[in-house]
């Protein structure tokens, strides 16, 4: 079982709405890490159930008024969402683009990210309109980056 079934079942939800968008060969980098990151990284926790996830991003949040801005739980706002990763149990980071090395993101501040977090991320960032990705994303991921 998935250390994140909300987000997981999340993904699938919105998937199963989907048909795989014809797309140009280097277009998922594009996609995956201009916005639907939090998607591909459900993908990848769906296909490697002992991994987690992680935010990249700012420290703090930058909204004059914190009440204001976008919480997703685990003390983490958006303004601290830069970039969604999920995490092997190495502590390795992984995203559309391979394999990562964290230590070497040293311009960010390292948020990690539970299940309700990211199911709150993936709830306020993607709809229904979202599935043609969803379901990109399941498939690049089961045959991508597992372990």
């Amino acid at each position: 079982m998935s250390a994140y079934p909300e987000s997981v079942q999340f993904l699938r939800d919105v998937a199963a709405l989907g048909q795989i968008p014809e797309m140009e060969g280097g277009t998922a980098g594009s996609v995956f890490t201009l916005g639907w990151c939090g998607i591909y990284v459900a993908a990848l926790l769906e296909q490697n159930p002992t991994w987690t996830a992680a935010s990249v991003g700012s420290w703090k949040c930058f909204e004059e008024e914190p009440e204001e801005c976008s919480y997703m739980g685990d003390g983490i706002c958006t303004c601290m969402c830069d970039h969604f990763y999920a995490v092997d149990g190495d502590g390795w980071y992984y995203d559309i683009y391979g394999q990562h090395d964290p230590k070497a993101l040293d311009e960010v501040t390292h948020h990690q990210v539970s299940d309700s977090a990211l199911r709150c991320v993936l709830e306020s960032w993607y709809d229904n309109s979202d599935a043609d990705y969803a379901l990109w994303a399941r498939e690049l991921a089961s045959t991508a980056h597992s372990v």
